[in-house]
């Protein structure tokens, strides 16, 4: 094997693993943080799809408020067979029904990108899955992996160009 291709493999083995060294340390991260909010998304949606039914129901039985064999019969389901006593309807408070969609409209505006524990629980389901990618996401780690990925990128380039001038300068002598 000549000295050049001895040169060049070596060249490649080190931007190779630079590469793979930072790929994992650039990307898990971002992944991590799109799976959190994509679950945190999912539980909101959940979350507002419950509130829009209450909501809904709030406003049929405010609706109704002023039957009184709806709420006779709206008495008989949720307290059970009373006698009618007047004195006993339910009335619905209409704070109640605008404290409901005050609320459906704070579910519905934006929310924070992505809770910390969330994404704390995402990192660790993901570290006991696969250890040895946890380096890359692990604050301690991850900057002294992105720091050899670098060097080895960098000195596999420095040594590139260093091989390119030595060589340039034996041919220019000859």
């Amino acid at each position: 094997m000549s000295d050049r291709a001895i040169t060049t493999l070596f060249f490649w083995m080190m931007v190779t693993l630079g590469a793979g060294m930072l790929t994992p340390c650039v990307l898990l991260p971002a992944w991590l943080d799109y799976r959190a909010a994509s679950l945190l998304h999912q539980q909101r949606g959940h979350e507002v799809a419950a509130l829009r039914e209450h909501l809904e129901v709030l406003q049929k039985q405010n609706a109704h408020r002023d039957d009184p064999a709806y709420l006779r019969r709206l008495e008989r389901d949720e307290f059970g067979d009373r006698p009618d006593d007047p004195r006993q309807t339910i009335v619905i408070d209409p704070d109640v029904l605008r404290e409901a969609e005050a609320t459906l409209a704070r579910m519905d505006a934006p929310s924070d990108p992505v809770e910390a524990d969330g994404l704390h629980q995402q990192v660790e389901l993901f570290v006991g899955k696969y250890p040895i990618l946890a380096l890359c996401v692990r604050a301690e780690t991850r900057p002294v992996l992105i720091g050899l990925g670098a060097g080895m990128i960098v000195t596999a380039l420095v040594l590139l160009r260093a091989r390119t001038i030595r060589t340039d300068r034996l041919l220019s002598t000859h």
